[in-house]
């Protein structure tokens, strides 16, 4: 856990500005925190990440600064239905601190792992349905949504 909480706040600007250098590395991890891959890939009830893809599939987006104080980011998180479960599911006996840099972990994985959208604009996060730009009428402009969300 000490690497993991070490490379998510070393390089968490990073990760906004080279999000795909990062993609390997964070696939890599992976594993080593959420062993269950098979679900990545299954749409099955008992998949323990269905309710999170759900809530993005819902139009349920998450955005977030890289400089986001703990509380509000951990607030934001939380609000992700099914994120704080597959954490319990896993890692029961953590912190509640290196429990939130998991789920903050798990969303990029997820994203890493092509199940969600993230898209990174001026030290800023946004999380979203990978498929919501793609089946949409509108042209998802980043820069707007994050004008709209943060205001």
């Amino acid at each position: 856990m000490e690497k993991l909480s070490w490379f998510m706040k070393a390089n968490r600007k990073a990760l906004c500005r080279l999000p795909n250098t990062y993609n390997q590395a964070i696939r890599a991890q992976f594993v080593n925190y959420f062993p269950d891959r098979s679900g990545l890939n299954e749409l099955k009830e008992n998949n323990p990440y269905i309710k999170i893809l759900d809530w993005f599939y819902n139009q349920e987006r998450l955005i977030f600064s890289v400089d986001e104080p703990q509380v509000s980011l951990e607030n934001k998180l939380e609000k992700v239905s099914g994120l704080k479960d597959v954490i319990n599911l896993y890692h029961k006996n953590f912190n509640k601190e290196d429990k939130v840099l998991l789920m903050e972990f798990l969303l990029y994985g997820l994203a890493a792992f092509s199940q969600l959208e993230s898209s990174h604009f001026d030290e800023h996060v946004l999380f979203k349905d990978l498929f919501s730009s793609v089946f949409s009428n509108e042209e998802d402009d980043f820069e707007m949504n994050l004008i709209l969300i943060i205001n």
